[in-house]
């Protein structure tokens, strides 16, 4: 029907006790920050760190 509203509903959805929202939201989130850290030009301070008498670059 045009110009009748548009309701949202949101429902918890759990499973073995854990919110499924929740969990996706931060699969989604480590996925994001994975993705942004393969992608970037910038050394990484993760997967390399830095220690005394140790340079960045390879």
């Amino acid at each position: 029907m045009p110009g009748a509203p548009i309701i949202q509903l949101t429902i918890p959805v759990t499973l073995d006790q854990h919110n499924v929202g929740q969990a996706v939201a931060h699969i989604e989130t480590s996925r994001a920050l994975l993705e942004h850290r393969a992608t970037g030009t910038a050394p990484d301070g993760i997967q390399h760190v830095q220690l005394p008498g140790r340079s960045m670059g390879i």
